[in-house]
């Protein structure tokens, strides 16, 4: 079973790039099982919790390895789930060991410093309600909330950096998501 996990700002494309991913393989005939953020964060989006965020990884991680198809794409896991709860990797030991069973690779999309507020900004315009408060909930004004999402991004390439986890960093700024799922596709094959 090949395991890919996509971590990165929102607005990086692991969305739109796990979807192309999952059509790709299972062009090629894989079956594959997307296990997208609806899945692993937003269930406890409003939960800092260890324990709960321990727990929703290991749920999603069974879940792989009980329908055990060829091919796994999750859309933040670990990684995010540390970053919210603000703790140490250790209080994770248990879910780096389930997914080290799996040997997965970690796929950070990175989206040039400068060009975050745009991005943010941008995708206001073509999300829904829901989307623009979530945004909103990050910050009381534009500034703080660019701060968020560029301070959140140095934490994700420093802890990426640190992780001994296989590990593939893609930059998105472009937003050519099918030229970003190909590099993907090939760096994990």
């Amino acid at each position: 079973m090949k395991v890919i996990i996509f971590e990165g700002i929102a607005t990086s494309g692991k969305t739109t790039i796990t979807r192309l991913l999952a059509e790709k393989y299972r062009a090629l005939g894989k079956s594959v099982l997307v296990i997208d953020e609806n899945q692993t964060l937003m269930p406890i989006i409003e939960n800092w919790s260890v324990d709960a965020n321990v727990s929703r990884c290991l749920d999603v991680v069974d879940r792989a390895v009980t329908e055990n198809p060829d091919v796994v794409l999750f859309d933040r896991l670990y990684f995010s789930h540390i970053f919210r709860t603000e703790c140490e990797e250790k209080e994770f030991d248990m879910v780096r060991e389930a997914l080290s069973a799996l040997n997965p690779t970690f796929v950070m999309l990175e989206v040039q410093t400068e060009r975050i507020e745009a991005r943010i900004f941008e995708s206001l315009k073509h999300r829904d309600a829901s989307w623009a408060e979530f945004v909103w909930k990050k910050g009381t004004n534009r500034d703080e909330i660019i701060k968020y999402y560029v301070d959140q991004q140095q934490w994700f390439q420093d802890f990426f950096h640190k992780t001994s986890f296989n590990k593939v960093i893609i930059d998105t700024t472009d937003m050519d998501f099918s030229a970003a799922a190909e590099q993907v596709f090939i760096s994990t094959s």
